[in-house]
């Protein structure tokens, strides 16, 4: 009989334990489940993010091939005589009075090219030096501007630029350098 009634506390006692075990485990992953919204809601939220982006069409093959061809054709070297033409272009555009008569605009001729390493690639460089542009404030700035921003070419890159107002005349004085990719064969010799 003393046997009987230890079984008997056991199994009471045991119910006891196996209910408290069971509402702890409970309240464990209530705790846990609590803890998750917080992060369940950053997660959709970078979900979301990343969706804006995997969601965008990719680029036709054509259009990536257009791109490159464009790109690569900025950078291939080109005539001397181009260059000027654009330079003076811009100039006119500027409303720059470009008659040598005039002694408002003058471009020097070109120093001598060097090769310039830029990231893995070669690159050769045509220095424009003491490039001079007369006239009133808003043309030359204009003038200044049409150089700087790349409208005249995309891989024209003023280096200097020094701007004087006399009276109602303005003048700026620019360096620029050309730059234009080397052929992989030009590129190896040095």
């Amino acid at each position: 009989m003393r046997l009987a009634g230890l079984f008997n506390r056991i199994r009471k006692g045991g119910f006891v334990v196996l209910l408290g075990l069971v509402l702890i485990i409970y309240v464990a992953f209530g705790i846990l489940y609590l803890q998750q919204g917080p992060k369940q809601r950053e997660f959709a939220a970078q979900i979301a993010r990343l969706e804006i982006v995997t969601n965008k069409p990719l680029p036709s093959i054509d259009k990536l091939r257009a791109e490159y061809k464009s790109v690569t054709d900025t950078l291939t070297i080109m005539p001397l005589s181009e260059i000027f033409d654009r330079i003076v272009g811009a100039a006119q555009d500027s409303g720059i009075d470009i008659a040598p008569a005039a002694s408002r605009f003058s471009i020097p001729p070109p120093g001598r090219t060097t090769k310039v390493k830029v990231g893995s690639s070669q690159y050769q460089v045509l220095p424009f030096k003491g490039i001079v542009v007369q006239g009133t404030t808003s043309q030359v700035l204009d003038f200044v501007n049409r150089m700087d921003s790349g409208a005249v070419l995309s891989t024209l890159v003023v280096r200097r630029v020094a701007i004087q107002t006399a009276g109602g005349d303005t003048s700026a004085l620019l360096d620029v350098d050309y730059y234009s990719l080397l052929p992989p064969e030009a590129a190896k010799t040095k």
